[in-house]
């Protein structure tokens, strides 16, 4: 592969990740789809590292008010009740900005604990294109149910069982062609959230998952070469532009159409991954 080449390969890559991360449609089953048709080499663990980074950076900025409030809401939440949770009691929070914020707090855990446990043996089982294919599909099956249920509760009803339940969904994005963002989508809207404060959800419980895999990777030590500056760069702009773009176009999308566009992509993309393996 030449160096312009290298160059739309290192771009695609970026527009991928920034639109894989903020859509329920897997990273991974359209990264193994990819390499099927490309003989590219692989870029590097900075690589990757840059592009969590750059959609990270998407994230928050898009999300600047929303991220900033919640903050401030769990902090407060924190202080105000400080003394009750030293004593192994959790007081529910008393508004949705300060439910969002133990939301993405509570969520993590058993997406990290599991993670932790199982990331060697689901790696090694279930990264073939016949099982992601088939997690794909599934996967947009039980969207299409969880988004028609119909019903509709507010944030403010959800207790620490509840965030524990929508975390177990954010932790089988671990099987390649699930999608954390469509887990988490999935397991709000069969809990009856309404669309908009699913995906905020999904956005919200996003950073801490994305920040701790960039903060991780960035611990054990990255090095690039030089020539590879070139690709990060690229990459980068390419994965934070197409994430700032993206968040938008989800809310938009979402709000109009709900959650069946993307089963119906799923469905087509689990059957094209089928057919090519």
């Amino acid at each position: 592969m030449d160096e312009s080449a290298k160059c739309l390969y290192a771009v695609i890559l970026g527009v991928i990740q920034g639109l894989t991360e903020f859509m329920p449609i897997s990273s991974s089953a359209h990264l193994l789809l990819l390499s099927r048709f490309t003989d590219a080499d692989y870029f590097g663990k900075a690589f990757d590292v840059a592009l969590h980074g750059a959609t990270l950076m998407a994230l928050l900025l898009n999300k600047r008010e929303l991220c900033i409030r919640v903050w401030t809401a769990l902090r407060e939440y924190l202080f105000r009740n400080l003394a009750e949770i030293r004593r192994g009691r959790l007081p529910l929070p008393k508004d949705s900005f300060e439910m969002l914020g133990a939301a993405a707090v509570i969520c993590t855990l058993p997406a990290a604990a599991l993670g932790f446990c199982l990331e060697y043996t689901v790696e090694k089982y279930f990264h073939s294109l016949s099982w992601i294919s088939a997690f794909l599909i599934l996967a947009a099956i039980v969207m299409y149910f969880a988004d028609r249920k119909g019903q509709e509760s507010e944030l403010t009803s959800f207790n620490l069982k509840n965030f524990l339940t929508l975390g177990l969904f954010q932790s089988l994005a671990l099987f390649p062609g699930v999608s954390r963002s469509g887990a988490v989508l999935t397991g709000a809207r069969l809990m009856g959230v309404n669309r908009r404060e699913a995906y905020s959800l999904s956005l919200l419980t996003a950073v801490p998952v994305i920040g701790g895999a960039f903060a991780v990777k960035l611990l054990k030590g990255l090095e690039a070469a030089p020539s590879d500056f070139l690709y990060i760069f690229l990459g980068v702009c390419a994965a934070f532009v197409t994430g700032l773009f993206c968040i938008g176009f989800m809310e938009r999308l979402i709000g109009r159409f709900g959650l069946e566009p993307f089963v119906v992509y799923r469905c087509l993309l689990g059957l094209a991954l089928l057919a090519a393996a």
